[in-house]
């Protein structure tokens, strides 16, 4: 990129048309195993003064590196032999140095989960001994196998099959709601109860699973706090509060002194699948309620979602979830 962060130079503008002629040129070029190159000019001008230009961060493909001389309106003279060309570095080996932040999963009836790869550094080291990380773009992952218990994750380079390391992970099953084909209507799938009590924190742990990107971003998990059990006789909801910044419910206002989070909505719809959830739920013995979700991306990204004074009656607040055109298994 041909910007001032990327080059420099001392020249004297106003003699450089001038002075150049006659001149000593030498030009060294180099570049590292991760595939970064520079290219130093240094020049002795035939009144023996010097200068350089030096260029930076030009992106070159290991190993596949060729440089040669061209003039306009000019000629130069080159002498000596041809440098030899060093022995270039390839990578020898890869290993998981970093592991993945989620190594735990939990699935309820679908048939494939992808790889959690947020968190995770591979490293390279090449045949001269030097280490740099591989981008997760140039490695190969093989596929997970649905089944209880661990298992060892392949982790190759998409360049060489045989340079490869593995990583552990662990699977178990949760509790399913909504279909793991995404078709679960509205109000058509919930879990079970969980009683809260005042001042104490329940929590609701999920691995939740969606089309990427989400149809709408309300096809995500609903948490709802209710006095009952649905369908019985002076059935309430104190609230009902969606992943995406939105609620309702008897005791609860839908305004921004109310709720809080700090989603990208630029990647939201993209990002929610594969995810881990965490809903914690919290209420005085006032009777003001707090919920909060705190969502791990499958890239490792974290986010949250917050509401606020919820009013409940103390001693008959149940909640339950509850999904639309997504699955999550409760664990």
């Amino acid at each position: 990129m041909n910007d001032d962060a990327n080059k420099e130079s001392n020249w004297n503008w106003e003699t450089f048309a001038t002075s150049t002629n006659n001149s000593v040129l030498e030009v060294s070029v180099n570049y590292t195993a991760a595939g970064v190159a520079t290219v130093r000019f240094d020049i002795t001008y035939a009144n023996g003064e010097t200068h350089y230009q030096l260029y930076k961060n030009i992106a070159v493909t290991s190993g596949a590196v060729k440089a040669f001389v061209t003039c306009e309106k000019s000629y130069v003279v080159l002498h000596g032999d041809a440098p030899e060309v060093p022995e270039v570095a390839t990578i020898a080996s890869i290993a998981v140095t970093t592991p993945p932040t989620v190594t735990t999963y939990y699935y309820g009836g679908m048939d494939e989960i992808d790889f959690r790869t947020g968190g995770m550094v591979v490293t390279a080291t090449y045949t001269d001994e030097t280490t740099a990380p591989v981008a997760l773009a140039d490695l190969s992952i093989s596929d997970i196998t649905i089944a209880d218990g661990d298992q060892n994750i392949t982790i190759a380079l998409k360049d060489d099959a045989n340079i490869k390391t593995t990583q552990k992970i662990t699977l178990a099953e949760g509790t399913a709601v909504g279909e793991p084909d995404m078709t679960s209507g509205w109000w058509t799938a919930f879990s079970g109860y969980y009683d809260v009590a005042p001042e104490v924190e329940t929590e609701i742990a999920m691995d939740l699973y969606a089309a990427s990107p989400l149809a709408e971003n309300y096809h995500t998990p609903v948490l709802v706090l209710a006095n009952k059990e649905r369908g019985a006789d002076g059935y309430a909801e104190y609230a009902a509060l969606r992943l995406d910044n939105f609620g309702w419910g008897d005791g609860f206002v839908n305004d921004d002194a109310n709720k809080e989070s700090n989603w990208n909505w630029e990647t939201f719809a993209t990002s929610t699948n594969n995810s881990v959830l965490e809903v914690s739920v919290n209420y005085t013995a006032a009777g003001v309620a707090t919920v909060r979700f705190d969502i791990t991306y499958a890239n490792g990204e974290t986010h949250y979602q917050l509401y606020k004074n919820i009013a409940v009656t103390s001693g008959a607040v149940k909640a339950f979830v509850t999904c639309e055109k997504c699955s999550v298994a409760i664990h």
